[in-house]
């Protein structure tokens, strides 16, 4: 009787949920380089700036101001955010730096983040590509151009 080979016996790994160090935006520099290629979108309740960054995963940096009070608030937000994006972090576009900013207002829930981040990601993603496939617009134009 031959034996069942090990590739057999493992099941398919899931798509892993973490949100590790390689996947934050961390440094001055890299907050300043996203900023710098002036491209975002927005709704009524984020605006996600992007850049892509040549990796082949990407990355989220945070800014949540102290418009968004008192700290508790402040401190959820930023929960809910990274929930959203360690959740449908499978399904955003690959290969981009993002920063969210949220917009004062009623808090969501992590599922209505997910969805905003998801649609804006894709949105901004779009742009930085048809921006891509024009070469008469130079790297420090805007992405709506």
């Amino acid at each position: 009787r031959p034996f069942p080979t090990l590739a057999a016996t493992i099941p398919a790994m899931p798509p892993r949920y973490a949100f590790s160090k390689r996947l934050r935006l961390h440094h001055k520099r890299d907050f300043q380089r996203v900023f710098q290629s002036r491209c975002r979108t927005a709704d009524r309740h984020l605006v996600v700036h992007a850049v892509p960054n040549g990796l082949e995963y990407s990355r989220l940096g945070l800014i949540v101001s102290r418009r968004h009070r008192p700290a508790v608030r402040r401190n959820r937000l930023k929960r809910l955010l990274r929930q959203a994006y360690r959740l449908g972090r499978h399904g955003l576009p690959v290969g981009y730096d993002f920063i969210c900013i949220p917009l004062p207002g009623p808090l969501g829930t992590a599922a209505d983040y997910k969805h905003w981040l998801a649609e804006l990601t894709a949105a901004v993603a779009q742009r930085l590509e048809r921006r891509a496939d024009l070469p008469h617009i130079n790297k420090g134009a805007h992405c709506n151009a």
